[in-house]
């Protein structure tokens, strides 16, 4: 068992919003080094690109061998900032980002409901613009970048949930649709791509989707929520949940249509 000497810097999703803050969140990790302790600092890496390692003291009571050494003792470790740090830290992002929002709304604008709906419009706004350009990040590798767009888009789920502004979100002003699911989804997608409608992504479609449109259940005779839109679009983009009989049948209703 080890312990580490070192405080935990904490990474937020908005150290991956431009490589300015990127590199802030490299000097902030440098700051970690044991070298630090003995007048030694260690350089930023020219390349923000590059992986690189610090000096990290640690207590451990891992037994080697020797009877006579068991007990706890002070060891050092190269601790690399890639490899071992962003791994351990990106996949806890989309849980810290929640935690921020949902302090930040107690603490500054539990009280006012509009301006707790402009902040979260803010929020929403800043959060598409960083996923926008997350792709400048891929060189972490394709394993960790994929953990790091996963989180980000837990975190996108997470500020477009309407329930942030409304404590109750309810069935009064929401669109019934007399359509398959699939099918309305994928009109929705279709009025998207061509830019009918305009949305940053993926993420913020489904969220408008859900928030703001009943589907029809004839056999059931009532209104039902859409629920994990996102996924089933993202199904559709990927081709795991084909959807070709649902554009023939759109196709068809709009031909329909006079």
């Amino acid at each position: 068992m080890s312990t580490f000497f070192t405080k935990n810097i904490g990474v937020s999703i908005e150290d991956f919003s431009s490589i300015e803050n990127y590199r802030k969140l490299q000097n902030r990790y440098i700051l970690r080094c044991y070298s630090n302790s003995l007048g030694e600092s260690p350089a930023t890496p020219k390349d923000y690109k590059e992986d690189f390692s610090i000096l990290v003291q640690y207590v451990t009571d891992d037994y080697n061998g020797n009877v006579h050494e068991i007990g706890m003792f002070t060891a050092y470790k190269d601790v690399y900032f890639i490899a071992d740090y962003l791994k351990t830290e990106i996949p806890k992002l989309a849980e810290r980002y929640e935690k921020q929002i949902t302090e930040s709304i107690n603490r500054y604008y539990l009280a006012d409901a509009k301006e707790r709906r402009n902040y979260i419009l803010e929020r929403r706004h800043y959060l598409n613009k960083l996923y926008a350009q997350l792709d400048d990040f891929s060189f972490i590798g394709e394993e960790l970048f994929g953990i790091l767009k996963t989180e980000t888009i837990k975190a996108l789920e997470y500020i477009y949930d309407d329930a942030l502004v409304e404590k109750e979100i309810s069935k009064m002003g929401k669109i019934v649709v007399h359509l398959p699911e699939i099918d309305f989804i994928n009109i929705m997608m279709e009025l998207a791509d061509n830019n009918f409608i305009r949305v940053y992504n993926d993420v913020e479609l489904a969220n408008i989707i859900e928030n703001n449109f009943y589907i029809y259940k004839e056999k059931d005779e009532e209104h039902k929520p859409i629920k994990n839109c996102y996924k089933k679009i993202n199904g559709f983009r990927n081709g795991s949940k084909p959807n070709y009989k649902s554009k023939e049948r759109i196709r068809e209703l709009f031909r329909n249509i006079k």
